[in-house]
């Protein structure tokens, strides 16, 4: 969660992990979001790949990411 609202700059809202399995060393999630309506649509459209990025500088591997955005 911390990960995910540094990510979001503070603007994450809500989180509802749905699912989340570690798989020989590498993280498939898949999340429900809802986040500040300063997330516009292009911003949304890319979320899955800038996450992994994310996800990656901090070290962790993810093998999927999946979300949606509830909002």
């Amino acid at each position: 969660m911390d990960i995910l609202d540094e990510f979001f700059h503070q603007q994450l809202l809500s989180l509802d992990t749905v699912e989340f399995i570690i798989v020989n060393g590498y993280l498939s999630a898949e999340m429900f979001l809802t986040v500040s309506n300063s997330y516009n649509s292009d911003e949304r459209l890319a979320i899955n790949e800038e996450l992994i990025d994310h996800f990656d500088v901090e070290d962790i591997e993810l093998l999927e990411v999946k979300v949606v955005f509830l909002n």
